[in-house]
């Protein structure tokens, strides 16, 4: 892979922060010693987080990936001052949850929760699971208390809730990510919001999985088969 220098953001170097959070190892963890995020993560830099591909492709299973990092880099912007006033604000309290800091102290300066979400609860693409109350400040809306799943079950190992803004009010639901073919690259299979995908045919009912299989049926082991009955390309980030 190319090792491309690109300098970070101040919105890059908190996400890799978060990314690289140890949040312990929970009662409810499964899979032995080893496989919560934040060890799969240790180690990585902002540098190799930067480098990591948007999107990757599994083609022997058909998942196709894209990068959290990457995704909230794109849709966020990180928001110092509100969020060094939440850390502040956080550390007093005691036998609290942070979903319950969240709500106290936007009660305490003002602001109005707007909405919460857990990409588990939905069809998601994301390679971690991230969960988020959006709220409002003021006049000015778009604002996001973010947490990413750091640890194996899902129900517990979130990082301390950041704050950031968002470009775009449903940004971070939509997970906007194509896959082009090798043979011509105007093939594609596409999707926002890790749900319906659909193709340069403008079709909605192939699927990476259900292009897997047909790649089977013309005898490959691996590969994601392009939608194209006319072509023999397979598809790849």
């Amino acid at each position: 892979m190319t090792t491309i220098t690109i300098k970070p953001t101040p919105t890059d170097t908190v996400i890799a922060e978060m990314l690289g959070t140890r949040t312990g190892i929970s009662i409810l963890d499964s899979g032995g010693a080893y496989g919560r995020h934040w060890q799969l993560n240790a180690g990585k830099t902002v540098a190799d987080w930067l480098n990591e591909p948007r999107v990757t492709v599994d083609p022997k299973w058909g998942d196709v990936t894209l990068s959290v990092f990457h995704h909230l880099s794109e849709q966020l912007t990180y928001c110092k001052e509100l969020d060094v006033q939440f850390t502040v604000y956080a550390a007093t309290q005691e036998d609290t949850y942070y979903t319950q800091d969240i709500e106290s102290w936007l009660e305490l300066i003002g602001g109005t929760v707007d909405y919460s979400v857990n990409s588990y609860n939905g069809e998601s693409n994301l390679s971690q699971v991230i969960q988020y109350t959006a709220f409002t400040l003021g006049d000015v809306s778009g604002y996001v208390a973010l947490q990413i799943h750091q640890g194996a079950d899902v129900r517990g190992g979130y990082t301390a809730p950041r704050i950031f803004t968002m470009h775009d009010e449903w940004g971070l639901v939509s997970e906007s990510m194509s896959i082009n073919c090798t043979e011509d690259r105007t093939h594609y299979l596409d999707t926002t919001g890790g749900g319906e995908w659909s193709d340069h045919l403008g079709g909605y009912h192939e699927t990476p999985y259900s292009l897997r299989e047909r790649a089977k049926e013309r005898g490959l082991e691996s590969g994601i088969a392009c939608p194209d009955e006319e072509c023999k390309g397979l598809l790849t980030a």
